[in-house]
């Protein structure tokens, strides 16, 4: 069992913390920083979103389109090599980046 002088060392971290916090989310809701993330956070999602949707619907996943992060991927049916980074990854890409914009400019 705590003794009366634990107790209250415990009881004035917790008015610190809670103060703390109280003083963070005044912060958070004066400068508006949810309002500024949100649409980062959304165009984010929707181009991993749209990134994964191109990996799962290739016809070999993460080869044919090649993924961009391998240099050495190549179509299985094609006898050329392929552009390291392809059109439908760009896309998912500039589809975050557009969501993104939209969303901060209120379209």
């Amino acid at each position: 069992m705590l003794d009366i002088e634990t107790e209250k060392d415990v009881f004035k971290i917790f008015l610190n913390v809670q103060s703390k916090l109280f003083s963070v989310t005044n912060w958070i809701s004066e400068n508006e920083v949810v309002t500024k993330l949100f649409p980062l956070f959304c165009g984010l999602v929707f181009g991993i979103f749209s990134f994964i949707m191109v990996y799962i619907d290739s016809n070999i996943p993460g080869v044919c389109p090649p993924i961009p992060f391998k240099s050495n991927s190549e179509c299985l049916n094609k006898k050329q090599k392929s552009n390291p980074i392809s059109l439908s990854y760009l896309m998912s890409f500039f589809g975050g980046v557009i969501v993104s914009l939209l969303m901060y400019y209120d379209i």
